[in-house]
């Protein structure tokens, strides 16, 4: 046991206390235990830039563990499971007494101060009461962070919403299906002065302004319990020019909204600007010879547009042929064709889907497209009704 003599530390054991004589400003373990000794690590990695796109499920994380690459700023953000799986979770309920100027409220930062045109999404769940917020283009972190310096879109348990800049209020209103402990997703979207919010994919408002022109991505709330999941962050970049036609691939996403898909109760996936063509199988892959996937005329009778989305939402399983949705060859590259193969698991069959928003990504980030013209690079949202077990 530890006991103090005069001004220096002790240890009793049961022969003799034996005095030690520590220095100022010093900290040491003291243990019964034998066979310490210092540590090693191998080489430290070079700096790499920040790895856009970006996604996380939360689901490879230890509870209360940390996610990576999050730099909380207020509040606790940890691991935490639920029904649904593992989330992200903030669950301070009630502001601290703080030693400097903080955030009124938790936020949580990720990415660099360098990001200029990009968005941001997840889906969030509000126990109880509170608000959840996404945001973008934050300039401080620390002692006088707060939410006065990049763009931020708040939604409250009962709706209401307001977007950012700093402290200015630059659109305010009410969204009428948000109630607390419902799953709904949230989004900021930054391009140039351009600044839009959405919920649940739905356009919510938009607003011009130059004050901040560029920072990290920031996920925040109240002091309440409020969840998050299902995390995207995605540069908004020139878009691809993969041909005309009817041809699916898959491109370097830049939220075109003009091509967004809905899965449809009846097994099909259906563009949600042109919802008479539908995801569907003609013809053969000239590289692999794999059946390949194009958009037709919707036709429910048709085997070859019978989807199912696994259990888990990463693989999109087609019913008449028995294969799973396939980029070619494993490729990385814009415009790398899709079509079907035999389900391997690998990750050019695996599709990272929002249960909340509907949003799908390749394994490496890229969106699925429909090659028809320079303006053809979607952001691939889909409505998911429900999810399938295959």
């Amino acid at each position: 046991s530890a006991c103090l003599v005069g001004s220096e530390m002790c240890i009793r054991d049961r022969r003799r206390v034996r005095a030690i004589e520590l220095d100022l400003d010093s900290l040491v373990t003291i243990t019964t235990t034998q066979g310490q000794k210092k540590g090693s690590h191998g080489p430290i990695p070079a700096p790499q830039p920040f790895p856009l796109p970006y996604q996380d499920n939360f689901e490879s994380y230890a509870l209360e563990q940390e996610a990576k690459y999050f730099s909380d700023q207020t509040g606790s953000w940890t691991i935490y499971q639920t029904s649904r799986g593992r989330v992200m979770r903030q669950s301070v309920p009630l502001q601290p007494i703080e030693w400097c100027s903080q955030s009124p409220s938790p936020i949580t930062f990720i990415g660099s101060h360098s990001f200029r045109d990009y968005s941001v999404s997840f889906d969030t769940f509000i126990e109880t009461k509170g608000s959840s917020t996404v945001g973008g283009r934050a300039t401080s972190g620390g002692c006088g962070n707060n939410y006065q310096s990049g763009y931020f879109f708040t939604v409250s348990d009962n709706g209401s919403w307001t977007l950012f800049a700093g402290t200015k209020v630059l659109k305010s209103g009410t969204h009428p299906n948000i109630r607390p402990a419902m799953v709904f997703n949230i989004k900021i979207v930054l391009n140039g002065t351009d600044i839009s919010a959405y919920i649940n994919q739905q356009l919510v408002t938009e607003a011009t302004d130059s004050q901040y022109g560029s920072g990290w991505a920031a996920v925040g709330s109240s002091y309440d319990y409020v969840q998050f999941d299902n995390f995207v962050m995605t540069p908004i970049v020139k878009p691809d020019n993969c041909g005309s036609g009817i041809n699916v691939d898959v491109a370097n996403c830049n939220l075109n909204r003009e091509q967004t898909w809905t899965v449809n109760a009846d097994g099909t996936i259906s563009l949600k600007t042109r919802p008479s063509l539908c995801l569907s199988v003609s013809g053969k892959d000239p590289n692999s010879g794999g059946p390949n996937v194009v958009v037709q005329t919707c036709d429910a009778r048709s085997a070859a547009q019978q989807w199912v989305l696994s259990n888990t939402g990463s693989t999109i399983y087609n019913k008449g042929y028995k294969q799973c949705l396939d980029i070619t060859n494993q490729s990385t590259a814009s415009c790398a064709n899709v079509e079907l193969w035999d389900c391997d698991g690998g990750s050019n069959q695996s599709w990272y889907v929002q249960t909340g928003s509907g949003d799908i990504l390749a394994a490496d980030g890229k969106c699925l497209d429909v090659g028809s013209g320079p303006n053809s690079v979607s952001y691939t949202h889909l409505t998911l009704p429900t999810i399938y077990s295959v």
